[in-house]
């Protein structure tokens, strides 16, 4: 990271508990950012503001504010809404769709971009590194506020530009995570990891698990294996975010009690289907994704807790396939009872709350204690790429289905 970046930014020192994860995600990052492509560096790392402010992510919009400005970017964009191009501006609809309502992502939502009445229609490969860019980001955010990192102390605003503005008070009722108190002391409990490794912690012992009582659609909804609350569109956002957000709306709704009515996309996965529709458009993108999501869904270090020789693959399965079914994807192969033999209401919550709703976490979510916070990082990182590969299977569907 040094090499490249000549520094280390505080998300590369948190993902560094995990090195090998951490070498494919910046071989990813990196490309989707720097990478060949059609779509100018200085907009990508507009698209990224637009991404992380849908989430309220104050440390990715500062990072790629800094780049954006950086590489010449248009300083209007950041301040006028009716600045942006209308190419972009059209982009804000799957953006919100993305971010709180995959399921939802529909053919006729692609064709707004690819076939308006405007000029500046998007091309099949643009939108592709559009949309990878988007689902990328919507995730990260939801690690960066789930591991609540410090800002980039050292990437002082360029000469002209000031993004100090009054926030008010959060909503009654909320907590907010990047209120000064909580982040503050939130990022020092990662902080402190990071400089002085493990901490010590009670034993964890797994629960013993029960025979298979069945798949999700027979599952007691009482046994928190409900779907996300409904998001909140926060407009108390700092710019540039509040010019980025689209108008406030009923965002979202629950999954399980979403009255819209869609195919589910249990027969489309990445492996069968998305990796080749990714692959049409950019091989690099397809294989490098591909990387990752291995990396992470078989990563292990066969230890929970201070207790060794644990097979983890149970919990790391339950992790992935509880985030995703918070994002809409349900396996039909996966037993979801499973998942409260293995996982505390804690976890499932720090879950939930980091794929559908990240913006709202706290450090009292992360202070469960079953886990070393390693180990929490790497349940982060679960859920992140679970919520990436998520929405990225919906809009290859409504892709699929558009050609």
């Amino acid at each position: 990271a040094f090499e490249s970046d000549g520094r280390v930014s505080n998300m590369t020192r948190v993902m560094a508990t995990h090195p090998k994860f951490l070498l494919c995600f910046r071989e990813f990052h990196n490309h989707i950012l720097l990478g060949e492509g059609p779509i100018a560096l200085d907009v990508r790392h507009f698209i990224a503001i637009m991404a992380a402010s849908r989430h309220c992510c104050q440390y990715l919009i500062d990072i790629h504010l800094h780049h954006f400005r950086e590489l010449g970017g248009d300083e209007e964009w950041l301040t006028n809404r009716e600045a942006i191009p209308g190419k972009l501006r059209r982009l804000s609809i799957i953006n919100s769709v993305l971010a709180y309502q995959p399921w939802r992502l529909q053919q006729s939502h692609l064709a707004l971009l690819l076939n308006s009445p405007e000029d500046d229609n998007w091309s099949l490969p643009e939108l592709m590194q559009a949309v990878l860019l988007l689902s990328h980001f919507h995730a990260l955010a939801g690690f960066c506020l789930a591991t609540g990192l410090l800002p980039e102390v050292d990437l002082k605003p360029l000469d002209g530009a000031d993004d100090n503005v009054d926030e008010p008070p959060p909503e009654p009722g909320v907590a907010r995570v990047n209120s000064h108190e909580p982040s503050a002391l939130f990022a020092s409990v990662v902080a402190k990891f990071v400089k002085d490794g493990r901490y010590i912690s009670l034993p964890m012992l797994l629960p013993k698990r029960s025979p298979r009582q069945g798949a999700a659609a027979n599952a007691d909804p009482n046994d928190d294996l409900a779907a996300p609350t409904t998001p909140v569109a926060n407009t108390h956002d700092a710019t540039p975010s509040s010019v980025l957000m689209s108008p406030p709306s009923q965002l979202c709704a629950n999954f399980c009690d979403d009255t819209f009515v869609g195919e589910q996309p249990c027969a489309f996965s990445w492996v069968d289907h998305g990796f080749e529709l990714v692959q049409r458009f950019g091989r690099e993108y397809a294989q490098l994704l591909d990387t990752e999501f291995q990396v992470i869904t078989q990563l292990t270090y066969d230890f929970i807790g201070v207790i060794k020789d644990v097979k983890t693959k149970p919990v790391r399965s339950a992790i992935w396939h509880y985030s995703s079914f918070t994002r809409g994807i349900i396996n039909d192969e996966f037993w979801y009872k499973d998942i409260n033999d293995v996982l505390s209401k804690e976890c499932k919550a720090f879950c939930k709350l980091l794929a559908c709703e990240p913006e709202r976490i706290t450090i009292d979510d992360f202070s469960w204690s079953d886990f070393l916070p390693d180990e929490k990082i790497h349940v982060a990182l679960l859920a992140m790429d679970s919520s990436k590969q998520a929405s990225l299977l919906y809009f290859l569907r409504a892709l699929q289905d558009f050609l």
